[in-house]
């Protein structure tokens, strides 16, 4: 599974490892570090093996979440090429949570 947002707690409370480096998503939103080439990557590497399952914690920038308003640092987002396929590829299966923290589960959806 892939985790994106604030909560990578659940790798450990679910004994499952990340499902690629990636296991926080506060690298991939800071300028300097991230870049539009790196965000290329890693979708080229999902085309050929996709996470199975992706799940959206609370973060300063959302993946599929509306955005807050006004935005939190870090703003450097390079990341709508992997929100669209994201939505290509995928559905949203379930939402947890209460008090305005939720995940939002969302599985692969079979090419075809």
């Amino acid at each position: 599974m892939f985790i994106w947002g604030n909560d990578t707690y659940i790798y450990l409370a679910s004994g499952r490892d990340s499902y690629d480096n990636h296991v926080y998503q506060f690298p991939m939103v800071t300028a300097g570090y991230w870049t539009p080439a790196r965000t290329a990557d890693l979708l080229s590497s999902w085309e050929d093996s996709p996470p199975p399952v992706i799940v959206e914690t609370p973060a300063t920038v959302a993946m599929l979440r509306p955005q807050p308003d006004p935005p939190l640092p870090p703003n450097y987002d390079t990341l709508d090429p992997l929100r669209a396929f994201v939505r290509a590829h995928y559905r949203l299966a379930a939402t947890f949570g209460f008090s305005g923290d939720f995940e939002d589960v969302y599985v692969r959806v079979p090419p075809g």
